[in-house]
């Protein structure tokens, strides 16, 4: 009878300190969802139209004085890269 009554105390306490933890591991958990979060308006707001800046900066530097393109390989580079700077905005 005294086990019983150790072993139901050793697992209330065992159950305490998992709910504990759960609740621990749940406060953590939302932290980190506002941190990506954050972290995604940063990418969408700041670094993404930067980048298309950038790139745009590239291809106009790709071209002569009558507008033809130089390297028709970058230039085909920079409007996959837009493309795909467009489609993480979205």
């Amino acid at each position: 009878m005294v086990e019983s009554a150790n072993h139901n105390v050793r697992s209330t306490q065992q159950i305490d300190v998992l709910t504990k933890r759960e609740q621990e591991l749940n406060a953590d958990l939302i932290q980190h969802n506002l941190f990506i979060e954050k972290h995604e308006n940063l990418f969408k707001k700041l670094l993404i139209p930067m980048f298309e800046d950038l790139f745009g900066l590239i291809a106009a530097q790709n071209q002569d004085k009558k507008g033809n393109t130089l390297d028709a390989d970058l230039k085909c580079k920079l409007e996959r890269y837009l493309v795909q700077l467009k489609k993480t905005r979205e």
